[in-house]
């Protein structure tokens, strides 16, 4: 074999090499956003749209569930803030020799944490409330599952 047909034989299989390749980047991944597997199964829009199919959500319900998110997430964003704001006065706190208010401000984060705590719980609350009985019994199922539906992006 000479060396043109050689190269001429390796060059056409790196070329269909990456064109397999590109077909497999090009394909949908599992366990992912979309996918058939996995507790987001069937979710484009994530965790409010499970809990709208998970629920059977009519459009009337669905309205207000998107209300009770709206209100939910100013009430915690402006906690969040909150509780940045106290973080940051607290590593401020480590310019001073005598740190006086480090467990004053340790508490008041505490509270806060506490409040946006209380605020999820009383947030999923609500949403049981918009439910039927029939729904009610599919969000009891739900619950179970609300940690892994609800938890940031990124984490396992």
């Amino acid at each position: 074999m000479n060396k043109n047909k050689f190269y001429s034989i390796v060059i056409v299989g790196l070329i269909i090499l990456n064109i397999v390749l590109i077909g497999f980047m090009a394909m949908p991944k599992h366990g992912k956003k979309g996918s058939k597997d996995g507790p987001n199964s069937g979710a484009k829009d994530g965790p409010k749209q499970i809990v709208v199919d998970r629920l059977q959500l009519s459009p009337e319900q669905t309205i207000a569930y998107e209300e009770l998110i709206n209100v939910h997430r100013g009430i915690v964003r402006s906690k969040d803030h909150q509780l940045r704001d106290l973080k940051q006065g607290l590593f401020n706190e480590l310019k001073n020799d005598k740190s006086l208010k480090k467990d004053s401000i340790l508490n008041e984060i505490a509270s806060v944490q506490m409040a946006i705590e209380r605020l999820h719980f009383d947030h999923f609350k609500d949403i049981k409330d918009l439910c039927t009985s029939e729904q009610k019994e599919d969000f009891d199922v739900m619950v179970h599952d609300i940690g892994r539906i609800f938890r940031p992006k990124g984490r396992k």
